[in-house]
């Protein structure tokens, strides 16, 4: 271990975020009180809809083009909200780590649906991974996209594959917006229109998963489907650890 690495061991000791008393930035006991909560809420009008798929109602709205949103858990968990916010804003990286399990368990969740007939196939050896994507210069301020640690996690560990996530980084925020948290809900749509483009293959009848932390008013989502639906691709659904 270097002196550097040592000198900030000591300023800044690993400890959980949200109880202090573990050597580990989310101890065992905290990352068990975060449960799986799944919404079943359609991420436009927030009507029922199971496993949070885009309802018939605002399927028939032109501009909606987001398919679905598929989420861990709520925001409103404070615990959880405290792990992302960490994550983000404390850059504290190392919580890609279990928060990349929260995304394992919606997918095995997706899994299961199908396997036993309350899905469509949604997610097949032929579905694209996206996550969303950061403007350069926020980028380079924070030093990483969170989205894209998580899809590389889901890659490493062979949950997704690397065919499945071979077109990730042409999906791309050409608009330095503004954050979205700050903002009223009809400001946030014109905050991101013309934010995203595209520049790779053509996704012709693909179903696309597009990978964020948080999704509230589903905005970006619903941009970024809006761009990849454009190019052929079939279905875009969200996936997001905290709606």
């Amino acid at each position: 271990m270097g002196v550097i690495s040592i000198i900030a061991e000591w300023l800044f000791p690993v400890e959980c975020v949200i109880c202090k008393k573990s050597d580990k930035w989310l101890c065992k006991e905290c990352y068990k009180d975060i449960e799986f909560l799944p919404l079943n809420k359609c991420p436009f009008c927030k009507s029922f809809s199971f496993l949070s798929k885009t309802c018939k109602k605002c399927v028939a709205i032109e501009q909606n083009k987001l398919d679905g949103v598929f989420s861990y858990s709520s925001y409103k968990n404070l615990k959880l909200k405290k792990v992302i916010h960490s994550y983000k804003y404390s850059y504290i990286t190392d919580l890609k780590y279990p928060l990349f399990r929260l995304l394992e368990h919606i997918l095995k969740n997706i899994e299961k649906g199908q396997a036993i007939g309350n899905l469509s196939k949604i997610i097949d050896e032929k579905t694209l991974f996206f996550y969303v994507p950061l403007h350069n210069i926020k980028l380079r301020t924070r030093g990483f996209n969170q989205a894209e640690l998580l899809l590389e996690e889901l890659v490493k560990n062979k949950i997704v594959t690397e065919k499945q996530a071979e077109y990730k980084d042409f999906l791309k925020r050409i608009k330095n917006t503004l954050p979205q948290a700050k903002l009223k809900k009809e400001e946030k749509t014109k905050n991101l229109k013309d934010a995203f483009s595209y520049k790779g293959p053509l996704l012709k009848n693909k179903n696309v998963i597009l990978i964020d932390d948080v999704a509230t008013t589903g905005s970006t989502l619903n941009e970024c489907a809006k761009i990849l639906k454009s190019v052929g691709a079939k279905k875009v659904y969200g996936m997001v650890i905290a709606r």
